[in-house]
């Protein structure tokens, strides 16, 4: 998997928020590659796609033979939101911290997901970055055995259409400056049917 050992692997630098020119998935999630993890992922991935609501997953949204980085800065840049699975690894991992705090300083809504119990405050600096981001959100827990899947989906997805997240977006590639293409192309046969 080109080099991947851990997490969604972003390096950032600073996320753009202009859609590039694709379909725009509205939510990135951002996991350590745990087994475990990776398991409850695609389960949640499944599960939000089945209410409409398009997710971007490193698995399923790079194409083969494509730049990862390149591509995983584009989901970036294009989601409305990142739902953060946080666990012991994803708190010590460089790169989950780079997708955290990329989406953070560009005014991606975050939603944290905690999968397992452990205390992030005596994480101490190794945690401190991911303390700092997600301390005055209300999490969702998703922990096995303690919560039940399909509460705590119902809670997330409630979180997500209370922010306005509600389904995929369309983004027009040749359509960047938000003109009306439709009248566009109308003003071109108009002006070709003059010049005949």
């Amino acid at each position: 998997q080109g080099g991947r050992s851990e997490g969604s692997i972003c390096d950032i630098g600073s996320v753009m928020s202009k859609p590039v020119g694709r379909s725009r998935k509205e939510i990135f999630i951002s996991y350590g590659r745990e087994d475990e993890v990776k398991d409850f992922v695609k389960k949640l991935k499944d599960s939000l796609e089945g209410r409409r609501l398009s997710s971007w997953l490193d698995t399923t949204d790079i194409p083969a033979g494509s730049d990862w980085h390149a591509e995983i800065g584009v989901g970036l840049q294009n989601c409305r939101a990142l739902i953060a699975i946080i666990t012991k690894k994803y708190i010590s991992s460089r790169f989950c911290k780079k997708e955290l705090y990329g989406a953070n300083a560009d005014g991606k809504k975050i939603f944290p997901i905690i999968f397992e119990d452990f205390d992030l405050g005596a994480s101490g600096e190794v945690g401190a970055g991911v303390k700092y981001v997600i301390s005055d959100i209300n999490w969702t827990f998703f922990r096995k055995g303690k919560d039940d899947f399909a509460e705590s989906v119902a809670k997330l997805i409630d979180g997500l259409n209370a922010a306005g997240i509600k389904g995929e977006v369309e983004v027009e590639e040749e359509n960047e400056e938000g003109e009306d293409t439709e009248d566009g192309e109308e003003e071109e046969k108009e002006e070709e049917e003059e010049e005949e």
